[in-house]
């Protein structure tokens, strides 16, 4: 919680993520489309450099995901919904 209110005090991101978690879909799309011009941006100020890296960080992030997905159950299910949907199925 104390870096979500630390990113939402930074001045231009913070106002655009408050909009965008608060906000309607008009608002999420905006945030969207905000970061792909920001990244295109990027990419023609600072070039290739400003293309990889994000693509670097999201290999971890991605391989997490991956970890996760592949490990089954990993969230664990309390006793009352596991009993409900055991006898959905019976």
């Amino acid at each position: 919680m104390l870096l979500l209110s630390f990113v939402l005090a930074i001045p231009a991101v913070g106002l655009l993520l408050r909009s965008a978690v608060r906000g309607g879909d008009g608002e999420k799309t905006a945030f969207v489309v905000n970061l792909m011009i920001a990244w295109l941006v990027a990419a023609i100020t600072y070039g290739y450099p400003a293309i990889i890296i994000p693509a670097l960080i999201m290999v971890p992030v991605i391989l997490v995901v991956l970890f996760l997905l592949t490990t089954g159950n990993t969230v664990p299910v309390p006793a009352a919904i596991q009993r409900d949907s055991d006898a959905q199925e019976g």
